[in-house]
């Protein structure tokens, strides 16, 4: 159903060579490669890589959404500071999956952590 294309597969680079990259710089990586791919082809590139799980789509609710190559279950935390995403080593609570809560059937779940990288916390302590 999903064909593989030289986008596709540049698509899919960029998502492991940048760090929680948005479409648009996924867009101005896969440019290097293709300079005439389109936007649209990148989010057509990314639905389809995120439908067959090679990519993990990361919903941010107050910017451009991100992307990840890691698509195992795991935490995010989102710097205060810098607004880099990072991945964070809190193990995931599989328990909450398939629950019922309040009557409602939790199928899966994403957490987004919110504070200080390490690196703009060490800047912080050094000012």
């Amino acid at each position: 159903m999903y064909r593989n294309t030289k986008q596709k597969m540049y698509v899919l680079e960029a998502t492991k060579m940048l760090y929680h990259p948005t479409a648009d710089s996924i867009y101005h990586y896969v440019r290097n490669h293709c300079p005439h791919v389109s936007k649209g082809t990148i989010y057509r590139c990314l639905t389809s890589l995120v439908a067959t799980g090679q990519v993990l789509h990361i919903q941010m609710p107050n910017g451009a959404d991100c992307y990840d190559s890691h698509c195992h279950n795991h935490y995010h935390l989102v710097c205060r500071q810098c607004g880099n995403v990072y991945d964070i080593d809190v193990p995931y609570m599989n328990q909450l999956n398939d629950t019922v809560v309040h009557g409602a059937l939790i199928q899966e779940h994403t957490t987004l952590f919110h504070g200080v990288c390490p690196h703009c916390y060490q800047q912080g302590k050094k000012d």
